[in-house]
């Protein structure tokens, strides 16, 4: 399932980098004028970071904390970095930096993939002014991505498109200001609710129901049948022996659950008190023994 979000003459993305919490893509443009640039994930609010003296971007990466964008540019020993909207540019001389392939962020630093004369090493540095070049380890010739993966990059936050894809038939892709929007593949068009893809022959694409809690009831792709109040006195019987069935199988296994609820309960507290035997047995004089065997007791237990 493939979905073009940008086309247009002349454009030769080569780097790029999702910030999906804020809905943003950036990318590095290696056409004429080489350039950087930003827009929301389904193509809309296209603005330029940075266009003045720029070379061929190789590597971005964004920092979560500061809320910049960084980068490196091709056989340039320089790290540079700009606040999401472009402003507030930075541009720091590492003269230790010679070409580099790859760069990322974690905490304080701007981790890099280099290449020298045959040889590459990840090295790291200060996010905020290049200083501290440090080597982290040598690499093969193989190496030339770099990506690190920690919890604090991972930015906690509501996923717009997490409640049944957003509505969405297909794709659900988030855009800034915390929304979205819902996106076909190329070979298909959207339905004038701007949530169902339509087929090749216009017809809209079936899918099986899922009921979310929290959707709104005019996504839901399907409608619940509504009771007919003139339907004649058999019928209504029928439903209420359909309703009264449901009723008995639910009660039914309400109260299997409960039971079985109950057992569970009772064998805990019988392991429970055998366990205090055990261990009262065992006496005061080995510790460690004691300690093991209540874990190992507490253990079988909870199993």
């Amino acid at each position: 399932m493939v979905r073009t979000v940008l086309q247009e003459g002349g454009i030769k993305p080569f780097a790029i980098v999702l910030h999906p919490a804020e809905g943003f893509m950036f990318w590095s443009d290696h056409g004429v004028p080489k350039k950087i640039e930003r827009c929301n994930m389904d193509g809309t609010k296209r603005k330029v970071i940075a266009k003045e003296d720029i070379d061929y971007v190789k590597s971005l990466a964004i920092d979560l904390d500061s809320q910049r964008v960084f980068w490196v540019e091709y056989s340039k020993n320089y790290l540079s970095s700009a606040k999401f909207d472009g402003n507030n540019r930075r541009k720091n001389l590492i003269t230790q930096l010679k070409t580099s392939t790859s760069i990322d962020i974690y905490g304080q630093h701007v981790y890099f993939v280099t290449y020298e004369t045959g040889h590459k090493a990840v090295y790291k540095a200060s996010k905020v002014d290049g200083s501290g070049w440090t080597k982290v380890f040598d690499g093969k010739n193989t190496l030339y991505k770099l990506k690190v993966f920690h919890p604090s990059k991972q930015l906690e936050g509501y996923d717009v498109c997490g409640d049944d894809n957003g509505g969405c038939s297909h794709l659900c892709l988030p855009t800034s200001g915390h929304t979205f929007s819902c996106a076909c593949p190329n070979d298909r068009d959207m339905s004038s609710d701007n949530f169902t893809c339509l087929n090749s022959d216009g017809s809209v694409v079936t899918s099986t129901p899922r009921l979310t809690t929290n959707a709104p009831s005019s996504r839901l792709p399907f409608t619940i049948p509504q009771t007919n109040s003139t339907s004649g006195t058999k019928e209504n019987k029928n439903a209420d022996a359909t309703v009264g069935s449901s009723c008995t199988h639910g009660t039914l296994a309400v109260v299997i659950a409960s039971v079985t609820f109950i057992a569970m309960v009772g064998m805990l507290i019988y392991n429970r008190h055998l366990l205090t035997r055990i261990v009262a047995s065992a006496g005061n004089s080995n510790p460690v023994q004691r300690r093991n065997c209540e874990e190992n007791m507490y253990t079988e237990a909870i199993l």
